[in-house]
């Protein structure tokens, strides 16, 4: 185990999809505001800290599935670099130090919470049912949205949320078909 296993496990280049948290602030018009401003910082880092310990904990269910794909029996969990247990004491601390630093936040742990929810079953169900995955993660997209709203207690805008399903729902089937396309690829090789 190092130090460079688990950094790579937590995929922290994955937390620029937090990024969509700010939403709130910029619509309020309140960007400037320096107490929201760091309202929204803090969520950001809740929403970061949690999405870790969901990349973990979803490594350590696929562990075995993960060892047959091509680049991704190469991360830590599958190879053996960084231990089940581990990866999950670490996930839990992670989801703990989240959910602490979200429920001093205004309604904004609520969040947190569904998001915790609706990623275990996605970990372990939902992701393997087709059109139900493109769903939760758009609701994945929609509940940092509306965890950038509440942690700053502005009310939400039916268009806000609209706006940010729809576009949540666009990017996931792109994503999805574009893994659809590269595997009817590499069938071609």
């Amino acid at each position: 185990m190092n130090m460079s296993s688990i950094l790579k496990s937590l995929r922290i280049r994955q937390w620029t999809k937090n990024i969509v948290i700010f939403i709130g602030i910029a619509y309020s018009g309140h960007a400037l505001d320096w107490l929201f401003l760091q309202y929204s910082l803090q969520i950001f880092l809740a929403f970061c800290l949690v999405s870790s310990a969901v990349y973990l904990t979803n490594d350590i269910i696929d562990r075995k599935r993960d060892l047959l794909h091509p680049q991704k029996k190469y991360r830590p969990i599958a190879s053996g670099e960084l231990s089940p247990e581990l990866a999950g004491g670490i996930a839990l601390g992670l989801a703990v130090v989240s959910l602490y630093i979200s429920s001093r936040l205004s309604d904004a742990w609520v969040a947190i919470g569904l998001y915790l929810v609706l990623q275990f079953f996605y970990s372990i169900w939902f992701k393997h049912l087709y059109l139900i995955d493109v769903f939760c993660i758009a609701a994945g997209f929609s509940l940092r949205v509306l965890a950038g709203v509440w942690v700053i207690d502005i009310p939400v805008s039916p268009w806000l949320v609209a706006c940010t399903v729809q576009l949540a729902l666009f990017l996931a089937l792109c994503k999805r078909r574009a893994e659809v396309s590269n595997i009817g690829d590499n069938k071609k090789i």
